[in-house]
Formats: structure tokens, C-alpha cells, sequence
């Protein structure tokens, strides 16, 4: 037995001086019952170093086995793990309520503990011993919805437990957009793609081939929203063959364009496509406020002054997206 106070000295001190007046306090009174009382004050001042001391006691534990059930565990393994340990403690993971600290190896066995339930066993040595993986897939991947013209990409991992090798086919009504071979006994990744042609609603279908036939088809509902168009003001120093180029393909892609180059001092060039708004005469935050984007070259910056850079500041900071062009 040891104490766990490690100011021992200074209670035993304390209580010792306290059963001492105690003591001579009843020996010097006239009573009958002295030497009860004088019993009493021992039995107090023991208790009194007790509690300040904290006595405790060590003792050896002798840590045990645990063997963790989960779902679709195998007999078998039971039985193997229990023939090697056979003082080992077996529960159920549902219904267990034990101090985990209390063992010193935890077996787990069948599919495994739940991912919010991990923090329980850390810092504890574990040993997860797995379950046969269940056919079929075991996860899969998908957008609820992307743009038009953007890939769609579906991805998961497929448990083929079959002595063949499986197909699997992504398919748009009787489009067949994609396919990949699943390899035989094992546990693997696939990604099939199709690209988003047309907005609208859609079912995708992913087949799963054996020998020729289907065996099994899992449907994927995805929305395919069109692809927004951008109102887009290009204020250049002067147009270059990249600026043509960026011009030219942002055109074609349905945006409204509005293109300012300029000349010379106080002249601009203007260029307009698919659009019906203004030119650019002054560079206002109201006049902004009708674009999505704001192309500007670092030249043209340099010769606005304070109220149109503060025009320009205020409409990104309402919304506006702001792009610097290199020269």
C-alpha cells in the first residue's frame, strides 16, 4: 500500500498535533467516560489522515481478449480465434458495454464498426480481421446534375466474385456512351464518362454484361442545365491577335460581347456582338452593373481616372467579375 497525497508529511503533522490537544484536552476533564472519548478522538484522527493521505492499493489485472462481432461475421473465424484464445470475451458490437481499456488485443470480425463509432478504440491495439466482400457494388459516384457541354463522370468500385470477367456499359436510352471490363474475384474501381450534350432531365443506365447478357442495370437520374451566357465588356489599349482569338471564341459561344479599343487620344473603336446594349461612353457603375465580366489590359487601367477606378471597385464589389489582361 502506498499514499497518493504527496504532502503526507505535512497532514501526518497536522493531524498528529490535532489528536495530541484533542487527547490532553480530555485527559484533563473530570469525566467517567475519558478513556471512550479518548478512543473516539484516535478513531476521528484516523479517518482524517485517511482522507487526506488517499491510501492506495496495487493490484495486478490480468488483461484479457476481446473478440468483437459485426455484421456477417464468419462461424468459422469464431471458432478459429476461440480455439487460440479461449478465455477470450465475445460480444456483439450493438450490444456491447464494455471498458475497452480493460483488453489488451480486440479482434473484430464480419463487415466491420461503424465509422462514427472509431474514436472509441483509439489508442488500443485492434486487429480487424474482415468479412468475404459482399457481390454487387460496393459504392458509386455520381453529379446530380452538371452544364451543358461539361463531362459527366461516374465512379465506383464493383466486387466481382464471378469466374468471368463482367462489362460494364453506360448508356443514354440507346446511346451507349461508355464501357470498361470488370476482372474476375476481385474488389476494383471503375469511371465511366459521357459527355452533357443537350439541358434536360435524363436517366442513365449502367449495365452490367456476362457472356452477352445483361445481369443487372442500375439507373442514374442527372439534370443537365444549359450553359449560362455571360454579358462581357473588353476594354483593350489596342487589339491584339490574342484578344481576336478570345473575342472570336467567346462569340461563337453565344455570350454578348461589347469590345472597346482604343485608337488614339479620346478615340475608341467599338465592336459589338450579340447584344443590344450601349457602347461604352463613360465608365460608370451604372453602366457596369449590365456586364458579368470586365476584360481590361493593365494599359488601359492607367489612364482612368479616380472617379472610374472608383466606379470600377464599387461594381466588383457589387458583383462584377474582373479579369487583367497581360500586354
Amino acid at each position: 500500500m502506498y499514499f497518493a497525497n504527496p504532502d503526507i508529511l505535512v497532514g501526518s503533522v497536522v493531524v498528529l498535533c490535532l489528536f495530541i490537544a484533542l487527547t490532553v484536552l480530555e485527559v484533563n476533564r473530570a469525566s467517567k467516560r475519558k478513556y471512550g472519548r479518548i478512543f473516539t478522538t484516535f478513531i476521528l484522527a484516523l479517518s482524517l489522515f485517511m482522507l487526506f493521505a488517499r491510501p492506495v492499493v496495487r493490484r495486478t489485472v490480468e488483461k484479457s481478449k476481446l473478440i468483437i462481432l459485426t455484421p456477417r461475421f464468419r462461424e468459422a473465424q469464431l471458432d478459429s480465434l476461440t480455439s487460440v484464445y479461449p478465455s477470450a470475451s465475445i460480444a456483439d458490437w450493438d450490444t456491447l458495454q464494455s471498458a475497452f481499456n480493460r483488453f489488451n488485443k480486440i479482434f473484430v470480425i464480419g463487415s466491420g464498426i461503424p465509422l462514427y463509432d472509431i474514436w472509441k478504440l483509439e489508442g488500443l491495439d485492434v486487429n480487424y480481421l474482415g468479412a468475404p466482400s459482399i457481390p454487387g457494388y460496393q459504392a458509386i459516384h455520381f453529379p446530380d446534375r452538371v452544364v451543358q457541354d461539361e463531362v459527366v463522370r461516374i465512379m465506383g468500385r464493383y466486387s466481382n466474385v464471378a469466374q468471368d470477367s463482367l462489362k460494364l456499359r453506360l448508356r443514354l436510352y440507346d446511346m451507349v456512351c461508355d464501357s470498361t471490363f470488370l476482372a474476375p474475384g476481385l474488389n476494383q474501381p471503375f469511371e465511366l464518362t459521357a459527355t452533357a450534350l443537350l439541358p434536360g432531365k435524363f436517366e442513365f443506365s449502367i449495365e452490367i454484361y456476362s457472356k452477352d447478357s445483361v445481369v443487372s442495370t442500375e439507373t442514374i437520374p442527372l439534370e443537365i442545365l444549359g450553359s449560362r451566357k455571360y454579358r462581357i465588356l473588353m476594354v483593350n489599349t489596342f487589339p491584339t491577335f490574342e484578344l481576336r482569338y478570345l473575342k472570336n471564341y467567346l462569340v461563337n459561344d453565344g455570350h454578348e460581347v461589347i469590345v472597346r479599343n482604343n485608337i488614339s487620344k479620346e478615340r475608341f473603336a467599338y465592336e459589338r456582338y450579340n447584344t443590344t446594349l450601349p457602347n461604352l461612353t463613360r465608365l460608370t457603375q451604372e453602366y457596369l452593373s449590365k456586364f458579368d465580366i470586365l476584360l481590361l489590359d493593365l494599359g488601359t487601367l492607367s489612364t482612368f481616372n479616380g472617379y472610374e477606378r472608383n466606379e470600377m471597385v464599387k461594381s466588383v464589389q457589387n458583383g462584377l467579375s474582373l479579369f487583367f489582361l497581360p500586354e
